[in-house]
């Protein structure tokens, strides 16, 4: 793992941060980010596939739902609290 040092010495080696929105209150369908999905919830496959892809320093995940971002944590992503007030409904990423 890189550290800040380093990456701020050698910029170009810096990777990029992978960053996943996720959002606890669904309109279509509530909760999905931890509705399971052959017994994983949903989020882990993103999560996961972020890691496995070795193209992101780190992986996190922004959410304002304290459940997805335990989920998140578990999974190997570096959880972010976000104020639910900034992921609206019709919110563009």
């Amino acid at each position: 793992k890189m550290d800040d040092a380093a990456t701020a010495a050698h910029p170009q080696d810096a990777r990029p941060h992978a960053l996943i929105l996720a959002r606890g209150g669904s309109k279509g369908i509530p909760k999905k980010n931890v509705k399971p999905l052959n017994g994983v919830p949903l989020l882990v496959y993103n999560v996961k596939a972020a890691l496995a892809s070795q193209v992101f320093e780190r992986v996190v995940v922004s959410s304002d739902d304290a459940e997805i971002r335990d989920i998140a944590a578990r999974a190997g992503a570096v959880p972010f609290e976000r104020d639910p007030a900034s992921g609206p409904t019709r919110c563009v990423s």
